[in-house]
């Protein structure tokens, strides 16, 4: 009678349990079958994607925004106003946007180095600054004017094969780029031409914008440089 008893017991729990012990077997498959979830600490990681580059996607300008992204964090901006002052220099003609007017600019610096060019220009104010000046815009060809100068107190006289030129009072957003020369170059005006003057409640205004190196354009580490945007 007691063993009919416990048999009865056993079958009645066994029945009772059952549902759930089916539930959680099939759980367990389902777990099995999927693929572990890729994470900080997990192991596993998620496949390369094989396919190439995603249709519709500008990489070149994904890369651009990253650029300008990362200088964000090494510019600093600050409102300077400043009154006329006058430049000699060596000048050559660009266009915006284009690979061969940037290599030429950079063959003018190459050339203004080693010649020792800015040694021959009189009544220079700073020797120790040299000015990157992009002037004389054209609309209608989306050209203008490079020069690499310097201030001077007069511009009588210009040493012949260069250029003078007076630059009017302005107010200028002045950026200060921070790292390592000359990427530090690129990375602020992407800053400024994708980034601050997009967001920025001050518009760019009609006057010459340039590039100012001094001596601490030459350090190895931390270089730095500045950018004038005059502004209204």
């Amino acid at each position: 009678m007691r063993k009919r008893y416990f048999r009865v017991l056993i079958s009645a729990i066994i029945i009772f349990l059952l549902p759930s012990l089916l539930i959680l077997a099939s759980q367990s498959q389902a777990d099995a079958k999927q693929p572990a979830k890729a994470g900080h600490g997990d192991k596993t990681k998620k496949p390369a994607n094989s396919k190439g580059p995603v249709p519709g996607v500008n990489l070149e300008k994904v890369e651009k925004d990253a650029k300008a992204k990362q200088g964000q964090n090494k510019v600093k901006v600050r409102i300077v106003e400043l009154g006329k002052f006058y430049i000699i220099g060596k000048a050559v003609k660009a266009r915006v946007d284009d690979e061969k007017s940037q290599a030429e600019i950079d063959k003018l610096w190459d050339k203004v180095d080693n010649a020792g060019l800015l040694d021959k220009i009189p009544n220079r104010k700073n020797p120790n600054v040299v000015l990157g000046v992009q002037t004389d815009y054209n609309e209608k060809d989306d050209t203008y004017t490079y020069i690499v100068a310097c201030e001077v107190t007069s511009i009588k006289n210009p040493p012949k094969g260069m250029v003078s030129k007076e630059i009017p009072k302005a107010k200028y957003a002045v950026f200060t780029g921070k790292g390592k020369m000359p990427d530090i170059v690129d990375t602020t005006w992407d800053y400024i031409n994708d980034i601050w003057l997009p967001q920025s409640e001050w518009e760019e205004a009609d006057s010459p914008e340039f590039e100012w190196y001094d001596y601490r354009s030459d350090l190895e580490q931390n270089a730095e440089m500045d950018i004038y945007i005059p502004i209204e």
